[in-house]
């Protein structure tokens, strides 16, 4: 079956407590529900925040980065503790370049740091996900951390269907934002550009 919004490993993960030869193609095959799945993660996650010191648990709980459960569900817990506590956040600006080439170098400096931290969420996510929603809101996080405190996500073009990152006089789309990360992932990556994605 397939999980809506929910990362394949992590869903491996709460099974082989009680198996660790489980295969990720056995969970697929099994009559898990969504719900079973969502106690597990729930679980696993009151597990894995019990382990922080309080000043980490302040650190991920000010992020804000796993407050919406279709997010927190999308990408591994492991994943946002390196995102957030073991990621260089410097990003050094382009000098004498317009503003708008100056914010197309931050996103990709930034695509690429998603990349290092996210490759497993990316490459094991269900084939039903909101991780580029959760890759988007990230990337304004890091730009933000980085300094340039002007960044910004919201509605763009005439239909105001999708949702973009403004960084500077640069702003792209999170389906564009999704090509960059794809293509950094190289040709290597398993994951596919699926019209499910969210």
């Amino acid at each position: 079956m397939e999980f809506y919004g929910l990362g394949d490993m992590e869903i491996v993960a709460a099974y082989s407590l009680g198996d660790p030869d489980l295969a990720i193609t056995d969970v697929k095959k099994s009559e898990i529900t969504n719900a079973d799945a969502i106690w597990f993660l729930d679980l696993m996650e009151m597990e894995d925040m019990s382990r922080l010191s309080s000043g980490e648990l302040d650190r991920l709980l000010s992020s804000k980065l796993r407050e919406k459960s279709k997010h927190k569900y999308s990408v591994l817990f492991d994943d946002d503790m390196d995102f957030i506590f073991r990621t260089d956040i410097l990003i050094n600006p382009l000098l004498d370049v317009p503003l708008r080439e100056n914010g197309k170098h931050i996103v990709r400096e930034t695509c690429k740091v998603l990349v290092e931290c996210y490759r497993t969420s990316l490459e094991e996510k269900a084939s039903r996900s909101c991780i580029w929603s959760a890759l988007l809101d990230r990337a304004l996080f890091h730009i933000r951390r980085a300094g340039f405190h002007e960044a910004k996500t919201g509605a763009f073009g005439p239909q105001q269907k999708e949702v973009s990152l403004f960084v500077d006089d640069y702003h792209i789309s999170r389906s564009n934002l999704r090509k960059i990360i794809v293509e950094l992932l190289g040709s290597s990556s398993t994951i596919e550009m699926d019209s499910n994605d969210r």
